[in-house]
């Protein structure tokens, strides 16, 4: 089956009963238009796979319009935030959407059912999608719509990596420092439980930040 054959029957079948299937319409675009080609590095956006390059606007249209129906309708199962070391091609799946939805329909993401954020936040932290500015973008809008779900991922993460990787993530939180975040890492900040390092990241995180509680936990 020819790379562009491929495509149609993955959109057919992702908008008809099967959004689910989004996942693998991203493997899909990955086939450039020509020899059938693969791209090896995974694409940070869908803009950059060469499926999207190939198609014409009705067709791009379509794989809009399937991301639509995989966030608001496919079954999503929260990933394993304990098993860091394991991960599945469908975890990109949902990043990819939002980003490419956050350039093509922000309004459709705004006003996606928060039940459907608390499903999709994890996935942003854990596999994220695009430029710094549009990885904060999408875990900024997932903030507003889901604020205990990205909290608490942020939290785990940083748990269980225990290593600067796992504060990397802070770096999509920028635009959701609130009284509750910052809690929630002055809490991990007390149990003394860290990497000197790490502690030192985090404190610092919050500092910059003008929290108050963190200047007294540094002071103290």
């Amino acid at each position: 089956m020819a790379p562009s054959e491929a495509v149609r029957g993955a959109l057919d079948r992702c908008l008809a009963d099967e959004p689910g299937l989004f996942w693998w319409l991203l493997d899909v675009l990955l086939y450039d238009g020509e020899g059938g080609h693969r791209l090896i590095v995974l694409p940070d956006t869908i803009y950059e796979h060469p499926g999207w390059k190939a198609a014409e606007a009705s067709q791009r249209a379509r794989i809009i319009e399937a991301a639509r129906r995989y966030l608001r309708d496919a079954e999503l199962h929260a990933p394993d935030l304990t098993q860091l070391n394991v991960r599945y091609r469908g975890d990109r799946a949902p990043p990819l959407a939002v980003h490419l939805l956050l350039q093509e329909d922000v309004a459709f993401l705004r006003a996606l059912d928060p039940i459907r954020w608390r499903l999709i936040a994890p996935f942003l932290l854990l596999s994220p999608a695009g430029s710094k500015e549009a990885r904060r973008e999408a875990v900024e809008l997932a903030y507003e719509r889901a604020p205990e779900a990205v909290r608490d991922t942020a939290v785990l993460l940083i748990q269980q990596f225990r290593t600067n990787t796992g504060v990397f993530l802070l770096g999509s939180l920028e635009d959701c420092l609130d009284a509750p975040l910052a809690d929630r890492i002055l809490g991990l900040l007390r149990t003394g439980d860290y990497p000197p390092d790490i502690m030192l990241h985090l404190l610092a995180w919050l500092l910059r930040h003008n929290n108050n509680d963190a200047r007294k936990l540094a002071e103290s």
